[in-house]
């Protein structure tokens, strides 16, 4: 089940009034893959990061503002981050993204690595 890899998503208070971008995950027999929308981000403007079993994609939008009065607006301009919290042992070496027409797509293979904390007692 897929709430067993992704505890929770969630959104730095920073950020709480920029709308998060659309995001779908799936489990491929070999890892996870995320699909984030993000028309009208620029490539170099996202950040992706994976770090203590937290993925991280961060970024802004900029459109250019057009003289006139505006009269209706649904599109947002700003930064956002969005977070996952992922269960499962992810190889870090191996994460793979891409970016192609607005659409971000993010590879986290499974590590085969059984890692076992050996403690000595004192």
């Amino acid at each position: 089940m897929l709430n067993s890899i992704i505890l929770r998503d969630f959104l730095n208070e920073k950020y709480s009034s920029i709308e998060l971008p659309a995001a779908d995950v799936f489990r491929v027999n070999n890892g996870l893959v995320f699909r984030l929308e993000l028309i009208g981000v620029k490539k170099d403007d996202v950040l992706i990061s994976f770090e203590k079993g937290i993925l991280s994609v961060s970024g802004k939008k900029n459109f250019d503002k057009i003289e006139g009065d505006l009269i209706f607006s649904e599109i947002r301009n700003g930064e956002f981050v969005r977070k996952f919290n992922i269960k499962e042992a992810i190889d870090e070496d191996l994460i793979e993204a891409e970016f192609e027409s607005g659409v971000l797509k993010i590879f986290l293979p499974f590590s085969n690595k059984k890692e076992i904390k050996t403690i000595s007692i004192k």
